[in-house]
């Protein structure tokens, strides 16, 4: 996995998350990108697109789209390019429904209420459920089922790192959401 952060540091660390993505991509490896576009930390905002273009599993903000392109609707669009193939999209949208859209079509899954404290450490307790359920093989509609149930439980804790919740609350706290991922039509 890489980030908008890890191009954006330093050279050193764009540098490895280069030769890691094209190592991966020798080993036939799926690349997952969290978009993680931090303007304050300058970055080359090129390449950031670009990485996000040509990895397997992309996943950001709705925030996150509006800085880089503009607006979210046409970052989708640049995101999804002629078609996905194999390639997934994962985007929140704070309090609003996340959405997975897919070659095989787009699900979204309601984010349940409830009191935010700190939302310092929330996309990356989403990306890391979201991507630790399709490694245990569950479909993009399921996963995102897991990935917004980690989100909702680290926003209403203090701290970044410490917020993020374990897999046992997690499974625990799906039966806390409004529904399951649905499948919705978004446009593209």
């Amino acid at each position: 996995m890489i980030t908008g952060v890890t191009l954006a540091v330093s050279e050193s660390s764009a540098t490895a998350a280069r030769a890691a993505i094209a190592e991966a991509g020798r080993r036939g490896i799926p690349v997952a990108c969290v978009i993680n576009h931090r303007p304050a930390l300058g970055g080359d905002v090129a390449a950031l697109i670009g990485l996000l273009e040509g990895s397997d599993i992309v996943i950001g903000s709705h925030e996150d789209l509006v800085g880089l392109f503009g607006d979210a609707r046409s970052g989708r669009q640049r995101l999804i390019g002629d078609g996905l193939d194999d390639r997934e999209i994962v985007i929140t949208d704070g309090a609003r429904a996340a959405t997975v859209i897919t070659a095989g079509g787009s699900w979204s899954q309601p984010v349940p209420a409830g009191e935010v404290r700190n939302a310092a450490g929330a996309g990356d307790a989403l990306a890391g459920a979201y991507l630790a359920a399709r490694l245990t093989g569950r479909a993009p509609a399921e996963a995102l089922a897991p990935a917004v149930a980690a989100a909702s439980i680290s926003v209403g804790r203090d701290g970044c790192a410490a917020s993020y919740p374990s897999a046992v609350e997690v499974e625990a706290a799906l039966d806390t959401l409004p529904e399951r991922a649905s499948a919705i039509t978004t446009g593209a």
